[in-house]
């Protein structure tokens, strides 16, 4: 699905991001080529395999988006 919009509508993945609260989310971006940011809500379910970025919240990814993040590989 992620290729497929890049396709259409001429998105730079390796420039995207994605941010998603389960192991499925960030697994996708990866495969796209995007930075990852996990949403830690603690689910009791399989994590999601480096690299990616942890953050508490929708907020807190926007903000280390818009302000530059330090890192890429979070696990």
């Amino acid at each position: 699905m992620l290729l497929k919009a890049a396709l259409e509508f001429g998105i730079e993945l390796e420039r995207s991001f994605m941010v998603g609260d389960r192991w499925r989310d960030v697994a996708a971006g990866q495969a796209a080529g995007c930075a990852n940011f996990f949403i830690d809500y603690g689910y009791r379910e399989k994590r999601p395999a480096p690299p990616y970025i942890a953050v508490k919240s929708l907020a807190e990814a926007a903000s280390r988006i818009l302000t530059g993040f330090p890192q890429r590989n979070k696990d």
